[in-house]
């Protein structure tokens, strides 16, 4: 969700070359014009753990906030770690 005041807007990327098996994801592409408030909806995580273990990845959000006036601002990455477990 969009946390920022009304009048501005984030666009960004998500790089998901770092994901690899057991997991799988879609809807990670480009957005933009995210308004204050709103969501990114569609995106999914399937995680399929045919052997046992423990396992991590991880998908990265590269935001950009925005404004009417012009005004475009790099935000501070965040990370999505993924993280699941297979008891044998």
């Amino acid at each position: 969700m969009n946390t920022q005041t009304a009048s501005s807007q984030t666009s960004g990327s998500f790089a998901t070359g770092a994901v690899a098996s057991p997991f799988s994801v879609t809807g990670f592409g480009a957005f933009d014009n995210l308004a204050a408030g709103a969501s990114f909806d569609g995106l999914q995580v399937l995680f399929t753990g045919f052997g046992s273990g423990n396992f991590e990845s991880s998908i990265v959000l590269h935001p950009v906030g925005f404004n009417a006036s012009g005004f475009q601002v790099g935000l501070a990455d965040q990370t999505l770690v993924l993280r699941g477990s297979v008891a044998a």
